[in-house]
């Protein structure tokens, strides 16, 4: 989850998150602004601001009952992070499509120049494997490349905010100030 929140969700190195936090009200608005189905709060909180600390607190022992999470659970919430604030997962298996079709080629070239080399060896296996590469990798290059037009669909029906506003500041005299000044 460490890794994942780091590579995906651009979080810090040195902050530790969990479900117990304070905020700044901005913060808490943007949160609460989300409205589809599988909130990632950590995710939420690293798309308003990066602007976080960490304090230390003292951990105390459960007065009573158990979690109510299960391993099941855990990995509903941090496959729901995984795929809900990013698109790097997509762009990684266009990456892996792109290695594929390249060992594949690769290996096609190698049957070519091997069988006109040495017209008796037998190619049948090689040309089979290196054609599986070329086009399981193009396959996978195409299918990812169509998941990073899904995933920027998703990001915007996400409501992902390109910039959060904290406050704004008005320099501009409004209209009534104008008429009062004879203007």
């Amino acid at each position: 989850n460490e890794k994942m929140a780091r590579l995906l969700l651009h979080k810090p190195e040195n902050i530790m998150l969990s479900s117990f936090f304070i905020a700044k009200r901005f913060v808490i608005k943007e949160l609460i602004r989300y409205d589809n189905a599988y909130p990632y709060i950590a995710g939420l909180l690293l798309r308003t601001t990066h602007n976080i600390g960490n304090l230390l607190v003292e951990p105390r022992n459960r007065a009573s009952g158990t979690s109510g999470y299960s391993i099941k659970k855990l990995l509903k919430l941090w496959l729901n992070g995984f795929t809900s604030f990013s698109v790097i997962p997509l762009r990684i298996a266009v990456l892996f499509g792109v290695l594929f079709s390249g060992g594949g080629l690769i290996t096609v070239l190698i049957v070519i120049i091997r069988k006109l080399q040495n017209p008796e060896i037998f190619t049948g296996w090689s040309s089979l494997i290196a054609s599986v590469f070329l086009v399981g990798g193009v396959i996978l290059m195409v299918l990812g490349m169509a998941g990073e037009y899904i995933g920027r669909i998703y990001i915007c029906l996400n409501k992902s905010p390109q910039y959060v506003i904290k406050e704004t500041i008005s320099e501009r005299p409004s209209l009534h100030d104008k008429h009062d000044s004879g203007i």
